[in-house]
């Protein structure tokens, strides 16, 4: 666990709720008048916040930051935290500190495409992984953890901006001269080495004493990253074809697949009579792949766009619902701040009690906006749910008739083409059974037509092999869809129970036990010193009268 002067082993972790952000946003704000006039009209918004600092709370897990998208500057050191999670919303995040934790793996930063500083210093971390998507890194702090392979540090070459790292006090810098060398000799562009400039005269050692593995490590890294590239455009390309049902089907893929096994059916087309109406039938069936491609692209940007819609309005509601709930609980701790104030003065014991009615109904009242603030945010966005599930029946429903459509025209295609050879290939058959001499069959195409009942068999075993890599083909897209639309409905009903928000109920409900119970105590406190009061004052009277 983190040691600091703050926190204790004993402690029971912390979770990060409304309170706690809201008890750190007031304390980082705006101070004297003008935090004043912040908490007047409600706190600082926790949407305009660019810096937060949540160090020393023994937090065990990120959570609950989805609020706040500016923020550019995140301090989460000296606590309990043993995953990186919960911060893919902070995509304006430019520097993170996580030092003092008990992290044992980097991960959960891929959105995090601003990020310039990075500190995990003490952590549990033994492999430098899955920053590639933070290649703005200027400085990264990874010094007293686990790290043990000192060659680990060359993923950090194609980190062009990175110009200081600190790794003191991992196991590999025991011999600290050539823990040095080795970082100045394959991180050139380093500047700075734990928190030290570089030292150019052991930098130069350290180039002469690896130069030929620094050859080969510059070598691959430039075949690397030519291959890297083309592959890159080709995973993109083939995610995107995937995510719209249609990878595959943007050229001649479907076509090729079909004769990728069908060694002797590829012969045929050879045969002088038969390669041009094989050359035009091979054009129209990348032609209708085509056009299912682009269907199935349109359609995906169809849905694309009805997602992004559907989370935008989530997050409008769930913004306005906050927005209402902050303002009513601003409201009433006003309205409890002006109450106590008149309370102290009431010189009844039964008017006290009768007061305090009027302040629980109060609190009932507000119970009650802030409960259906966040019900109706879950009846609007379930109407919304509704509406896009069945959305997603017409659009895919649509696609599937189309696409039908497409692949029983690549069928008709595939039995225009196995006729006209079986045609051809039978006057060819005829022809040499006549010993007839024809120029231009090459040896293997003469083996083929000697029998023809055995060439008639190997012609229709090639179109039926034809027809059921187009079946499997249609098949895989219909499953696509389902899945797709199973996994839509999962992940929106998965959506519905965050926005239900059970965790935002309970804090309601310990808001509102929290603040009756504190009614009850200053109460009883006020009773009872107004009861001591009238006692020292009846004492007082008797002695006099003694």
């Amino acid at each position: 666990m983190a040691s600091d002067g703050n926190l204790s082993l004993n402690d029971p972790p912390a979770v990060i709720d409304e309170e706690m952000l809201r008890k750190a946003v007031d304390e980082q704000g705006p101070k004297e008048r003008a935090g004043e006039m912040a908490r007047e009209e409600g706190g600082v918004d926790f949407a305009d916040v660019t810096s937060l600092r949540l160090d020393y709370r023994n937090i065990l897990a990120i959570d609950n930051l989805w609020c706040f998208k500016k923020v550019v500057h995140l301090q989460m050191s000296n606590n309990v935290i043993q995953k990186i999670q919960g911060l893919d919303i902070l995509e304006c995040l430019t520097h993170l500190d996580l030092s003092f934790n008990n992290i044992e793996k980097i991960e959960g930063l891929g959105r995090l495409t601003k990020l310039e500083d990075l500190s995990l210093f003490n952590n549990q971390i033994t492999v430098l992984e899955n920053l590639d998507s933070s290649k703005n890194l200027r400085l990264l702090s990874v010094g007293n953890n686990k790290l043990t392979d000192i060659r680990g540090i060359l993923y950090l070459r194609s980190f062009k901006s990175l110009q200081s790292i600190c790794l003191a006090g991992n196991p590999f810098c025991k011999d600290l001269e050539m823990y040095k060398m080795f970082v100045y000799a394959f991180l050139p562009r380093l500047v700075f080495l734990d928190y030290v400039m570089v030292d150019p005269e052991l930098k130069q050692k350290g180039l002469n004493k690896f130069d030929l593995d620094l050859m080969q490590v510059e070598e691959d890294d430039r075949v690397k990253q030519e291959t890297v590239t083309a592959d890159d455009v080709f995973a993109r390309n083939l995610a995107y074809n995937t995510a719209a049902f249609v990878e595959n089907l943007d050229g001649g893929q479907l076509f090729d697949a079909m004769y990728a096994k069908d060694v002797e059916g590829r012969k045929f087309n050879t045969y002088k009579d038969i390669e041009d109406d094989y050359e035009l039938y091979r054009a129209k069936f990348i032609e209708c792949c085509r056009s299912i491609y682009e269907a199935g692209v349109a359609k995906h940007k169809d849905k694309q766009k009805e997602l992004e819609d559907f989370y935008a309005s989530a997050n409008d509601a769930q913004l306005v619902s906050q927005m209402k709930s902050r303002a009513k609980v601003v409201e009433f701790l006003e309205y409890k701040t002006k109450f106590w104030s008149e309370l102290v003065d009431c010189a009844d014991k039964n008017e006290i009690q009768k007061t305090m009615i009027g302040y629980n109904a109060r609190l009932n009242e507000l119970f009650d906006l802030l409960l259906g603030y966040e019900l109706t945010v879950v009846d609007q966005l379930e109407e919304i749910v509704t509406e896009l599930i069945r959305s997603a029946e017409d659009l895919h429903s649509v696609l599937t008739e189309y696409t039908g459509g497409r692949f029983a025209r690549l069928r008709e295609l595939e039995n225009q083409h196995h006729e006209m050879v079986l045609v051809t290939a039978g006057f060819m058959a005829d022809r040499a059974a006549k010993h007839e001499e024809e120029e231009g069959i090459d040896l293997d195409l003469q083996a083929l037509i000697a029998d023809k009942v055995t060439m008639i068999g190997i012609i229709n075993a090639s179109h039926d092999l034809h027809l059921l890599v187009i079946d499997m083909r249609q098949d895989e897209l219909s499953k696509s869809i389902h899945r797709w639309h199973e996994k839509l409905s999962d992940d929106l009903h998965e959506t519905m129970e965050i926005l239900r928000n059970r965790e935002r109920v309970v804090e309601i409900y310990h808001f509102i036990d929290y603040h009756r119970e504190d009614g009850d105590d200053m109460v009883s406190d006020l009773l009872a010193a107004k009861t001591k009061h009238v006692s020292i004052f009846l004492e007082d009277d008797f002695l006099q009268e003694t």
